[in-house]
């Protein structure tokens, strides 16, 4: 059964060449380095090093809720536009193109389509909307509601 292959490709793959898997979205893992920048930007620090977050494979395929892997794709994207207009250098690419097995028969997901990067020129975001509280309040949220532990 192709669920049950994923499943277990899921726990097996790993999504950096250590071995690391990632077990949250992108947005998640990039919303903790950037309270820690902002934690730093407040104290005075203006330099950054880059650091890059892409994608776990099982965003990138799973045929469960496409929906809500799309959804977390362009939360990074826009993380990834809003914190580059403080300077916090925190980059984003999804990068699902390189899960994909061709010819293999395994199924191919609405995450593999999508452009890398991905598009954030709508009226929805436009650069400077995004202030560093603004950017501090989006990220602690976020952080929130993914913490297994918070009741709410």
């Amino acid at each position: 059964d192709f669920l049950d292959d994923f499943d277990q490709r899921r726990r097996r793959a790993a999504d950096l060449p250590d071995g690391t898997i990632f077990s949250e979205p992108a947005h998640t893992r990039m919303c903790r380095t950037i309270v820690e920048r902002l934690d730093s930007y407040d104290s005075g620090v203006t330099s950054f090093e880059q650091t890059i977050f892409t994608e776990s494979e099982y965003v990138c395929r799973d045929p469960d809720a496409p929906y809500t892997a799309v959804l977390n794709m362009f939360a990074a994207q826009l993380l990834d536009s809003a914190n580059n207009e403080i300077g916090l250098n925190v980059d984003y690419t999804h990068r699902c193109a390189r899960w994909e097995r061709y010819c293999t028969g395994n199924m191919t997901t609405i995450q593999f389509h999508l452009p890398d990067p991905l598009s954030t020129t709508a009226h929805a975001f436009e650069p400077g909307c995004v202030n560093a509280p603004t950017l501090r309040t989006i990220c602690e949220g976020c952080l929130a509601s993914d913490d297994p532990t918070d009741p709410d």
